[in-house]
């Protein structure tokens, strides 16, 4: 189903909870996925624990076109939030960002978005230049090979042992890279996103909030700047994962879920 916001579809799917004190688990994509990524990883193991889903997909993503003019970065994802959060009006719903995807979900929590919990997967990094050189790095990575020039470059920093040994045998040929436009959507995701405002005031997120890491990444991941962020939080759970890296729905789906049922019922 899709929702109108300004003048563009948000293409949308959800499925509420089977029990009167569920959840909705409200999914937050990276930059580069889409919703089918929560779907595959959690959706049928949260619902069958009572809980429900919301998942979106970001402008520029598929089903949720993108005007020429519009700006694709954090403003853009939160009025987006907003408004598929205001026409659902999900059950007691808990947001869960992935990578870049909790920023923008904290943010429209900030603006105003109900919200009985927040989950952090892999978000918690100090603004500065070495975000900011990953940003580029990304951008021109993407760029000039498109995805698969970008998977070659930082698997090994972003994945686990497991996924590597699995994924190796398709990866590094070199003949599936492909230089992309400026008007390439996930190039304009990538290029408006460098502008997000990473300095959130974590003292006001006023409710439960899980942080979930994966150890192996070795792009987002610096722990003394996740230990900072998160005591600044109110109300913070931490966990960190020791075998997986940065996309943990791929990597670990059902600890994940089990993660994410355990915190609803913390709730």
């Amino acid at each position: 189903m899709n929702n109108q916001s300004s003048n563009s579809t948000i293409n949308h799917e959800y499925r509420a909870p089977a029990s009167a004190s569920g959840v909705t688990f409200v999914g937050y994509n990276a930059l580069t996925g889409d919703m089918n990524m929560w779907e595959s990883a959690i959706g049928e193991a949260v619902r069958a624990a009572g809980h429900g889903t919301l998942f979106w997909n970001l402008r520029g993503q598929p089903g949720t076109p993108a005007d020429n003019n519009d700006a694709l970065g954090d403003r853009q994802a939160v009025a987006d939030a907003s408004a598929v959060l205001a026409s659902v009006q999900p059950q007691r719903p808990v947001h869960v960002g992935l990578s870049i995807g909790g920023l923008f979900a904290a943010r429209a929590i900030l603006a105003g978005v109900p919200a009985d919990g927040l989950v952090f997967l892999n978000t918690l990094r100090a603004p500065g230049n070495r975000l900011e050189w990953i940003g580029a790095a990304t951008e021109c990575a993407y760029r000039h090979g498109g995805p698969a020039l970008m998977r070659d470059m930082y698997a090994p920093l972003l994945f686990g042992d497991k996924w590597l040994q699995e994924n190796r045998a398709t990866a590094l040929t070199g003949s599936d890279y492909e230089s992309q436009t400026d008007e390439n959507l996930v190039v304009r995701l990538l290029h408006d996103a460098r502008d997000a405002d990473w300095d959130i005031p974590y003292e006001s997120l006023n409710l439960p909030v899980l942080i979930v890491t994966g150890e192996r990444d070795c792009v987002f991941r610096v722990p003394a700047d996740i230990e900072r962020l998160a005591s600044r939080l109110p109300d913070a759970t931490q966990i960190s994962l020791d075998d997986v890296g940065h996309l943990l729905p791929v990597e670990a789906p059902e600890r994940l879920a089990e993660l994410l049922i355990d915190f609803a019922a913390a709730l």
